[in-house]
């Protein structure tokens, strides 16, 4: 009995001290993964920080770009106002420099006729004007020598006022060369700010397009904003077709069967190729499908855009998710819309002809490049493009 009694006792004294040894151990450990526990939860907080913020981003894709490519139009008409200045103020300054130069050489031709003019009184001395006057052997020839000597004075003091006057107005030209290029340098030092900052918004507009090629999440928002966009743009072309509706004149002046007496007979408005159709499309790599209310063709950025028909400006300007956008009113509720355009010619209310050049091809509001958004329309719903085209 004595014996199972110390079996037990040791038995018991060895679990307290093994199990006393562990606890010691275990919490020796517990600092250090209380500490990979906080580095755990630091990360998890910093990824979560990250996706707030790229949620922020995802939603203004479109916004940002069309801020972007706002600021980038605006920065490059105020680069072509420069550019005209410069060009204004270096013709003066050519023109400027030539007057002085002229200027300069009948000054020295003055400048050396009163010399020889000095010269010719200085021999003839102080008494050759008494000494012609009373030399004379008439009264006739006293006064004419009289009257001929008058004029060759007042022509001599003439002659120096007009050098004297020449040699100020010299004198205002060089001052005017020089306020001219002060101005010029500064107008030099204003465009190379703006060229700057066009080179600054164009990479951000690089970035933001290379994001949103490269991230899903990004291409999926761009792809719900342009369904937005063009929601807005079916209600602006339902206002201008409202509106035109009102003064639209009968249809008894149109040819028979007008418009669509004219599809498959209009030429392109752009020379390039169709990268984008008309219609459903399908997304395999994101599975969505969205309505394609018009067509993209590829073309060279500042390609001329050319009228399909004759007709007349009723939107010229920018419009979100578009860019700069022309619409055209052809009548009889035909209209055609050219999107991403770089350069509007034609403001609302002139009247264009077929083949016209009306814009120039950009890629405003574009996600892939330079190319032209091409829109027929009828009473505001949207035809294929392609059945009206030449083939």
């Amino acid at each position: 009995m004595n014996k199972k009694l110390l079996f037990f006792l040791a038995l018991v004294f060895f679990w307290f001290f093994a199990f006393f040894g562990n606890l010691q151990a275990e919490e020796k450990k517990a600092p250090k993964e209380k500490k990979e526990l906080k580095e755990i939860q630091k990360k998890i907080e910093d990824k979560q920080a990250i996706i707030k913020k790229a949620e922020k981003t995802e939603k203004k894709v479109i916004s940002d770009l069309d801020t972007i490519e706002e600021t980038l139009a605006q920065k490059q008409q105020e680069l072509k106002h420069y550019e005209v200045n410069l060009k204004t103020q270096e013709n003066e300054i050519t023109v400027l420099i030539q007057q002085i130069e002229k200027r300069k050489a009948e000054a020295a031709e003055e400048e050396k006729f009163l010399a020889d003019r000095i010269k010719i009184l200085y021999r003839l001395g102080r008494l050759s004007f008494a000494k012609a006057i009373f030399s004379s052997d008439s009264f006739t020839t006293l006064m004419r020598r009289y009257d001929y000597l008058t004029r060759l004075i007042d022509y001599n003091v003439a002659t120096i006022n007009d050098y004297s006057q020449k040699l100020d107005l010299l004198q205002l030209d060089q001052q005017r060369l020089k306020e001219k290029e002060k101005e010029l340098e500064g107008l030099t030092k204003q465009t190379r700010s703006v060229q700057k900052k066009i080179l600054t918004h164009q990479e951000e507009k690089t970035n933001l397009l290379a994001r949103v090629r490269s991230e899903k999440q990004l291409q999926l928002k761009a792809l719900e904003e342009l369904k937005l966009a063009s929601q807005r743009l079916q209600g602006l072309i339902d206002k201008l077709d409202k509106q035109k509706a009102i003064t639209s004149l009968p249809s008894a002046i149109f040819p028979s069967g007008y418009p669509f007496s004219l599809r498959g007979k209009l030429d392109f408005p752009v020379e390039g190729k169709v990268i984008t159709f008309f219609g459903e499309h399908e997304d395999q790599e994101f599975a969505t499908v969205s309505f394609n209310k018009g067509i993209e063709i590829t073309a060279q950025l500042g390609s001329p855009i050319k009228a399909v028909l004759n007709g007349t400006v009723i939107y010229s300007g920018w419009f979100k998710g578009y860019g700069n956008i022309i619409i055209i009113d052809h009548s009889a509720g035909l209209y055609t819309l050219s999107g991403h355009v770089s350069e509007l010619l034609k403001p609302v209310g002139t009247p264009v002809k077929t083949g016209e050049t009306i814009a120039l091809v950009g890629d405003t509001g574009s996600l892939k490049g330079s190319n032209l958004y091409f829109e027929i329309r009828h009473h505001g719903q949207p035809l294929d493009p392609l059945e009206w085209l030449k083939k």
